[in-house]
């Protein structure tokens, strides 16, 4: 492998497992959430049922998927972000680095 070729990994690597935070943070202006009270995306107990609120209004957002990547890009630990609990995006992010690994190897 020459070392363009690895160059060119290891940024997909990186890329996969910290997808860059947009600084245009637009997406939020279409969010369903916007008026919602905050407790319902950070409730008191982690807990499939004290997420499932959220995750219904998240389940109709047109900007679910820019949500989850910001929350994933900079590392929010709490609460319901683009519908999926902070358990979930961790597994998102060890399933994506998993594959980049298996893609680098290749």
């Amino acid at each position: 492998m020459t070392e363009a070729e690895r160059q060119r990994k290891h940024r997909a690597l990186l890329a996969a497992v910290d997808p860059p935070a947009a600084s245009d943070e637009a997406w939020r202006e279409g969010a369903v959430c916007a008026g919602v009270h905050f407790d319902v995306f950070f409730p008191e107990v982690n807990s499939p049922t004290s997420n499932r609120a959220a995750k219904t209004i998240c389940a109709g957002c047109p900007v679910r998927e820019p949500c989850r990547e910001y929350a994933i890009a900079t590392h929010q630990n709490e609460g319901v972000w683009g519908g999926m609990a902070t358990a979930e995006r961790r597994a998102l992010r060890r399933l994506r680095l998993r594959e980049a690994r298996r893609l680098v190897a290749l």
